[in-house]
Formats: C-alpha cells, sequence, structure tokens
C-alpha cells in the first residue's frame, strides 16, 4: 500500500462527502485505501457514508473519542507510510506529484 488516508467524521456528513469526493475525483494513484472513523454520529452520516463509499474501510465507534484518539485509534489499521492531514483538498494530480517527490528526496521512516 503506497498511501493511507485516515479520515475522522463527526456528524458532518457534507464535509466528509466533499473530501471523499475530492479523493475520489482527484487521485490518479491506485493503491491506496481510506479508513474512515465516526466518533459515534447521532445522525445518519454512516449509513449515507457508508452507502455512496462502500470501498471505505469505515470504523463507527460506540462513543466519541475525540479528534486525537480517534486518530490513534486508526493508525492500527493504516498499511503505508504517507498519511496526509485529514484537512486536505485534493487537487488533480498533486497527492502523485508529492509522492514521487517524497520517494525521491525523503528516505523511508524505519523504527
Amino acid at each position: 500500500m503506497t498511501l493511507s488516508i485516515i479520515v475522522i467524521s463527526y456528524k458532518n456528513c457534507d464535509m466528509t462527502f466533499a473530501y471523499l469526493k475530492s479523493i475520489h475525483d482527484k487521485i490518479t494513484l491506485k493503491d491506496f485505501d481510506i479508513i474512515l472513523i465516526d466518533n459515534n454520529s447521532t445522525d445518519s452520516s454512516v449509513d449515507a457514508i457508508r452507502k455512496q463509499f462502500p470501498f471505505l474501510r469505515l470504523f463507527s465507534l460506540n462513543k466519541n473519542l475525540g479528534f486525537t484518539k480517534a486518530n490513534n485509534y486508526a493508525a492500527q489499521f493504516v498499511g503505508s507510510e504517507y498519511l496526509p492531514n485529514p484537512d486536505t483538498v485534493f487537487l488533480n494530480g498533486t497527492i502523485d506529484k508529492l509522492l514521487v517527490f517524497t520517494k525521491q528526496w525523503i528516505p523511508p521512516y524505519h523504527d
């Protein structure tokens, strides 16, 4: 897996839809996954997101962990070494260019 994208959601269906649509529409990379953590939304956003984006790895929590803990929870499912910030908006080809640059100039992180 080249890229893992973590998305934390809490009652913000419209914003999450826009973010996921930008990923779907703008990334040409095929080797990536999206891990969406829902922080116990009480609206219908989980069902709507699952229906519109069935390819996600969606985890619906039974309590709101908050943003930081939800990111830490999602980290256990990451299958790559690159993670974009969850407030990113993807434009045409930008993630592909960033990955090429990163692979050329920055050595992989290893413990």
